[in-house]
């Protein structure tokens, strides 16, 4: 109703806390609401006046993240939908693995997502290989990961569409991560080399 979402935009002007930030700032983008834009508008200053911000929340991020490392990292081919997913690993000094897999639209963004916070490596393997089926799976970088991500997340902004809550809190595993400087294209042309079937 949207008299829980006024409330609850005020709320998070009310928190103090730099985590509330991305969330009133992605709602200000997407929403066609002037009501709205200057209800999120007013939150933000308020956040700000607090000294809360962005770059602070990024940092709060990388801290969490400190604790652990980029593990492996898989994506498929594309579908005939368009969809490509990947899945982005990260360990822990005992061992233990953090998981997050992300479903991308080359036409609508941001599309699925879910992750695990404690995994052993096998659990981490076999869900992995499900996620890949029959199909081909590839190793890559944590950088390509985040790029498929940013423009997905870049499309899903452009296009206004609203983003689940699972996406927002796995996403933060990769929050410590650049992407990389190539686009899509280019990788693809410099790591898969085509067969010849005679």
């Amino acid at each position: 109703p949207e008299n829980v979402l006024y409330k609850t935009v005020n709320i998070l002007g009310e928190t103090k806390s730099s985590l509330a930030v991305d969330a009133l700032d992605f709602l200000y983008t997407i929403t066609d609401s002037e009501k709205l834009k200057t209800a999120c508008k007013k939150s933000l200053n308020m956040l700000k006046l607090s000294g809360a911000s962005k770059e602070a929340a990024d940092t709060f991020y990388r801290q969490i993240m400190s604790e652990s490392t980029p593990f492996k990292c898989y994506t498929g081919v594309p579908d005939g939908h368009y969809n490509q997913g990947f899945i982005f690993s990260r360990k822990r000094k005992d061992g233990s693995l953090m998981m997050f897999s992300l479903v991308v639209s080359k036409l609508y963004g941001i599309v699925d997502s879910f992750g695990f916070f404690h995994l052993s490596e096998e659990e981490f393997e076999r869900i992995a290989l499900r996620f890949s089926k029959d199909e081909i799976r590839f190793e890559v970088s944590p950088e390509y990961c985040k790029m498929l991500l940013q423009n997905a997340l870049d499309l899903t902004k452009s296009r206004k569409e609203t983003m689940r809550y699972e996406f927002m809190c796995w996403a933060m595993l990769m929050c410590d991560i650049e992407p990389m400087a190539q686009t899509e294209l280019e990788w693809v042309e410099e790591h898969v080399k085509s067969v010849e079937i005679n």
